[in-house]
């Protein structure tokens, strides 16, 4: 912990009085676009510099976003979880699943966009399978076919 910023000190855009940073959204002006969010992520990279992480802070109906650029520090991030973690939900994710795609994923809640016990009696259904070398090995070639595919496209 050595390295440890205040959140405070932590780098990222200004917000702004009242409006926070929702306004540079809302208004959808690179590179705080929604649209592009590959840009916005490698302007909020670039602020972070070396430190490794960059906020964006004070967003209506949100809590304050860390994005962390060191894949060291995100490994130490997800070591420090307790048994059931919290993390954001993307709309987007939950009304594909939930709606769109309910006819797929029926009652079963998957591990991304899912908190609390669901998330956990999931997750150690799905643990070993996820973890071992054989089943990532095994998954290459439909992923490749995909990735094929895409290249093609």
């Amino acid at each position: 912990m050595n390295h440890a910023r205040r959140f405070t000190l932590m780098p990222g855009p200004k917000p702004l009085p009242v409006l926070g940073n929702s306004w540079r959204f809302a208004i959808g002006q690179k590179p705080w676009s929604t649209r592009s969010l590959d840009v916005t992520l490698w302007n909020l990279r670039a602020m972070a510099g070396a430190g490794g992480a960059a906020k964006v802070a004070k967003l209506f109906g949100h809590p304050d976003l860390v994005f962390p650029f060191c894949a060291e520090e995100t490994a130490k991030i997800y070591r420090r979880e307790d048994s059931l973690p919290h993390r954001a939900v993307a709309p987007c994710l939950k009304h594909y699943k939930q709606e769109l795609r309910k006819d797929f994923f029926g009652d079963e809640p998957g591990l991304i966009g899912v908190h609390g016990p669901r998330w956990s009696k999931f997750r150690s259904k799905v643990s070993k399978s996820l973890i071992a070398p054989e089943a990532a090995r095994a998954a290459v070639p439909s992923l490749d076919h995909v990735a094929e595919d895409f290249v093609r496209r």
